[in-house]
C-alpha cells in the first residue's frame, strides 16, 4: 500500500523500536503480551509452530500457525533474499508492513480480511532483513482454490455472488487488491451462508477513484481461476452481475 495513503489509519496504531526490530501494533493490552512472546527472536516460533504447506512454496516466505498466550494466529515471515534485497528496501516499506497497513484500511472500510495484529521489521542501519506479519487466525477457513471442488452448484453460486459483492465494493471504494487469485481468498462455511476473507494485501493500492478499466484489470487473476476451475457460464455471469451492481453502488462511475 502506498505510504501516502497511510496517515488516515486509527491513532491507536503504534510504532516502536524494540531492539533490532521496528514493531507496529494496535495499542491494546493483549498486544503487549503478544509482543513479549514474539520478541526478541520470532524465528524460534518457526521451530514449534505448525508449518503451512502448499503447492506454491517459495523461498521468499514461510508461514505457520502458532499459539501465543490464549490465542491462535497466522504468522508469515518474509525472508531476506541477500544484499541486493537489503539495499533495495532501505527506503521502502516491507511487504509485511504494506500488508499490515492495508489490512487495517480494509477493516476501517468494513471489507473482509483477517485482523492484523503485529508487524515486525528487522532493520540494520535502515537496510531491511526479515519482516513478520501476525494475523488473527480465521478458524475453519480454507482457500477458495482448495475447497472449490467440494462445493455443490448452489454453494458455488452463493460464494461467487458474495465475492462479487465484496470485491465490487472494494473497487468502488477505491481499493485495488493487486493479486486476486483464488489462493488469496479464504472461505469459511457457516450454517447460514459462507464467509469470505481477502488476504495477501501487500500489493494493494488505495487510489482516489478506481476506474472500470483498472478494476477489471484487478480481476484478471480471479477470472483466470474461474476458467481454470471449470466454472459454468451461469456461475461466471452471476459473479460479474454481483460485482457490477456493487461496484456501481459504491463507485462514482
Amino acid at each position: 500500500m502506498r505510504a501516502g495513503n497511510l496517515e488516515i489509519l486509527p491513532a491507536s496504531l503504534q510504532r516502536e523500536r524494540r531492539g533490532r526490530f521496528f514493531a507496529y501494533f494496535d495499542a491494546v493490552p493483549d498486544n503487549d503480551e503478544i509482543l513479549s512472546l514474539l520478541l526478541p527472536d520470532p524465528d524460534r516460533l518457526f521451530e514449534s509452530g505448525e508449518t503451512i504447506q502448499s503447492a506454491w512454496q517459495s523461498a521468499a516466505t514461510d508461514k505457520i500457525l502458532v499459539n501465543l498466550g490464549s490465542g491462535s494466529y497466522f504468522l508469515k515471515r518474509y525472508n531476506c533474499l541477500g544484499g541486493g534485497y537489503r539495499l533495495k528496501n532501505i527506503f521502502r516499506h516491507s511487504r509485511a508492513l504494506k500488508s499490515w497497513w492495508a489490512g487495517w484500511k480494509f477493516l476501517e472500510l468494513g471489507l473482509p480480511t483477517p485482523k492484523p495484529i503485529v508487524c515486525l521489521e528487522e532493520r540494520r542501519f535502515r537496510a531491511l532483513d526479515r519482516s513478520y506479519l501476525l494475523l488473527e487466525l480465521v478458524d475453519g477457513a480454507g482457500s477458495l482454490l482448495d475447497i472449490w471442488k467440494e462445493f455443490n452448484s448452489e454453494r458455488r453460486r452463493n460464494v461467487l455472488e458474495l465475492l462479487g459483492a465484496e470485491i465490487g465494493r472494494m473497487h468502488g471504494l477505491g481499493l485495488l487488491h493487486g493479486d486476486l487469485n483464488w489462493r488469496n481468498i479464504l472461505v469459511r462455511e457457516t450454517p447460514k451462508q459462507p464467509e469470505v476473507f481477502l488476504v495477501d494485501l501487500d500489493g494493494c493500492q488505495l487510489i482516489k477513484k478506481a476506474s472500470r478499466d483498472l478494476a477489471m484489470r484487478d480481476l484478471n487473476h480471479f477470472s483466470r481461476d474461474l476458467q481454470r476451475n471449470h466454472s459454468s457460464d451461469e456461475e461466471t455471469a452471476l459473479f460479474f452481475q454481483s460485482w457490477e451492481k456493487s461496484f456501481g453502488l459504491h463507485g462514482d462511475n
